[in-house]
């Protein structure tokens, strides 16, 4: 017995030994599984799948504690107005000037997840093959 806590070890490959404990594990595997079928990305997306699940899951009405478990820790609901579609295409501005008229100034990507404030979204940048943050600005502040 330490700090009050009784160590049970549950077998292996038997997580219904702890069933209360694995459930929100189930359900976060389950959100990374649609989010990644629906928008067509394969395995090497996972890592961010599972960090918008979290970021969907802070922000759902849970029954056991009656509010979202964001609003529990934050004092506040969440606002829902700049969630966007995993997978889907964004299109982001070049920062700074463009050489000439004719000279794209734009990256074409797809949205993975939002950085931790959400004032700054991660995209997969189509024309490179990487991950890049840019600026979120068509949302109110949380």
């Amino acid at each position: 017995m330490t700090a009050g806590y009784i160590l049970e070890p549950t077998g292996a490959d038997n997580s219904s030994q702890n069933g209360k404990g694995e459930r929100p594990h189930r359900t976060l595997a389950n959100m990374v599984r649609c989010l990644l079928y629906s928008s067509s990305l394969g395995a090497e997306f996972w890592s961010d799948a599972i960090q918008y699940a979290c970021y969907l899951y802070n922000r759902v009405y849970h029954k056991e504690i009656k509010m979202t478990p964001y609003q529990r820790w934050s004092g506040h609901i969440p606002n829902m107005k700049h969630i966007r579609t995993f997978g889907t295409p964004v299109t982001m501005k070049i920062p700074g000037d463009r050489p000439s008229n004719g000279h794209p100034h734009i990256y074409h990507g797809i949205f993975l997840q939002f950085t931790g404030t959400a004032k700054n979204i991660v995209y997969y940048d189509v024309q490179t093959g990487t991950v890049k943050v840019a600026t979120h600005k068509s949302h109110d502040e949380l």
